[in-house]
């Protein structure tokens, strides 16, 4: 150890270490309490056992400040600031993502909800409509099949007063008709029937005009406000359109005859119907402003008595009994009104066939006299 005492004293000599900066000893301050050799030594230790050399407690340069100063500026810490940013910057677009997502979920339901609200309205008040147009309808049958049953008495009594007043006047009794009851049963004309009804309440006017049309536009207008109800749309023209559409082929497929020659000219002016059957135009109103561009709408009128069809029955009486069965039939009245509206069937049916061979006879006339001829 001789060789190392000697080593020692080389800046100071002997034991006494070399002052510090400020002037003092080391040695004698009593930060190193094992003297001058302990702090050579700790002084001159190799950097590599600098953990060694440097024990814990002894306030060397490789402190935890030191280290963690190195630490500090070290490309660790940077990569490690900058994946720690990144992941903080993903997870706040994740959760920005998610809130996005989860309110346009929201959105999509509440969409949902009020697309579906508005549905059940439109079908509770399609249904409201339907159950009115249904009560309208059952009334309309139950007046109809009172206005049949009624017309034995109603052409009673009409001809009895007729044969009182040509008593009064001296006139002879005027004769029997046979076919007045059947008349007034299929609502062609004369005492208790609609005709002589719009004659009363139409004074001044011609209570034939448009009717044809009038009547067919009705129905299509009652079907009309039914499907707008039910479909919740404000294309009150479109809706109208489709609808005539399919009146027309239906009645053009073999319906009233009079309806296939009256849509022939409607369609051609479709828009000119549409549009005001859509905003709820009167349907006679909607006939007389068309009929202006083709007069044929307001000229066509119902078929008279006695016209012979291709089928060689009375046209009139056919188109009647298809008008009136659908008010009449009995599977269109339960209950109590069953019984009235068999026997008002029956009438009809009775009507029908008394016109139709009468129109029989009258066409096997004519043609006799044609081979007369």
């Amino acid at each position: 150890s001789g060789g190392d005492d000697g080593g020692l004293n080389e800046r100071g000599g002997g034991d006494a270490p070399n002052p510090t900066v400020d002037g003092s000893n080391p040695a004698s301050t009593g930060e190193y309490p094992h003297g001058a050799r302990a702090y050579a030594q700790y002084a001159r230790a190799p950097h590599a056992k600098a953990a060694e050399a440097y024990p814990e407690g002894s306030g060397g340069v490789f402190s935890f400040s030191t280290q963690l100063r190195r630490f500090a500026s070290s490309r660790a810490l940077l990569a490690f600031v900058v994946v720690t940013l990144l992941l903080l910057v993903g997870g706040l677009s994740a959760i920005r993502g998610m809130r996005n997502e989860l309110a346009e979920w929201r959105a999509l339901r509440e969409k949902k909800a009020a697309r579906r609200e508005k549905a059940e309205k439109a079908a509770a008040f399609k249904k409201s409509q339907e159950e009115e147009a249904a009560r309208r309808r059952a009334v309309l049958a139950e007046a109809e099949v009172a206005r049949v049953l009624a017309c034995p008495a109603v052409v009673t009594e009409a001809a009895t007063k007729a044969a009182e007043e040509a008593k009064a006047k001296g006139e002879p009794k005027p004769r029997k008709d046979h076919s007045a009851v059947h008349r007034c049963v299929l609502d062609l004309g004369g005492p208790g029937t609609s005709t002589e009804l719009r004659a009363d309440s139409e004074k001044g006017g011609d209570p034939s005009r448009c009717v044809v049309c009038a009547e067919f536009l009705a129905d299509v207008a009652e079907k009309v406000k039914i499907e707008l109800a039910g479909s919740g749309s404000k294309d009150g023209a479109g809706t109208a359109d489709r609808v005539l559409g399919t009146a027309c082929g239906e009645a053009q497929g073999g319906g009233n005859s009079r309806h296939g020659k009256l849509c022939d000219s409607l369609l051609t002016l479709r828009k000119d119907v549409a549009r005001p059957l859509g905003l709820g135009v009167p349907p006679r109103k909607i006939c007389e402003r068309v009929s202006q561009k083709d007069s044929l709408i307001c000229e066509l009128k119902a078929a008279k008595e006695g016209t012979v069809g291709a089928e060689g029955g009375d046209v009139a009486a056919g188109d009647a009994f298809k008008r009136i069965s659908l008010l009449v039939h009995p599977d269109k009245h339960r209950g109590h009104h069953g019984a009235k509206a068999n026997a008002a069937f029956r009438l009809l049916k009775q009507a029908r066939d008394h016109f139709d061979l009468k129109a029989k006879r009258e066409a096997e006339r004519l043609k006799k006299e044609e081979g007369r001829e």
